[in-house]
């Protein structure tokens, strides 16, 4: 009876991770594009915010896959942040997303982003990751709330026609 209680809850809580069916398709070598919007929180007031950025999967390592922003912006209400360097990892075989770097404002002002993101939900053409984080600038720091749409971009292959 009292390896029975132990037993029974080292069951329930290995559970969780034996019947998770969230497994985001994330291989070496692909385009995705992380779409998505919320908010950023400061102690004075709440923005609105967006993230639109091309990725690109890089070589894996474990289960992790460093990925390469290959374009995008993130937006601070009506102020649009351009990338200037930020790097990412598709961390568990894609179940989590860490996103770091500097992006620069319309003013050439340097500001640090950091998001983490976990895999909410999947269909069979995209994944829903809810982000949190943090857009740093000189002035202020914004908590990020974000939920996101990756989506793989696949090549469209053009028929010409005579």
């Amino acid at each position: 009876m009292n390896l029975a209680i132990p037993l029974l809850a080292l069951l329930v809580v290995f559970s969780g991770y034996l019947f998770n069916e969230s497994f985001a398709e994330i291989s070496e070598n692909q385009a995705f594009l992380l779409e998505g919007s919320g908010f950023a929180v400061t102690e004075e007031e709440i923005k609105f915010t967006e993230i639109d950025l091309g990725l690109s999967s890089e070589d894996k390592r474990g289960s992790s896959i460093n990925f390469m922003i290959e374009d995008g912006f993130v937006t601070l209400d009506d102020e649009e942040l351009t990338i200037s360097e930020l790097e990412g990892k598709f961390l568990r075989e894609g179940r989590y997303i860490r996103i770091n770097g500097n992006v620069e404002s319309s003013g050439g002002i340097d500001t640090t982003i950091s998001f983490f993101g976990r895999l909410v939900a999947e269909s069979s053409d995209a994944s829903v990751y809810g982000f949190t984080g943090r857009i740093t600038t000189p002035d202020d720091t914004h908590k990020i709330i974000y939920t996101a749409k990756l989506s793989t971009l696949s090549k469209v292959d053009v028929e010409q026609t005579t």
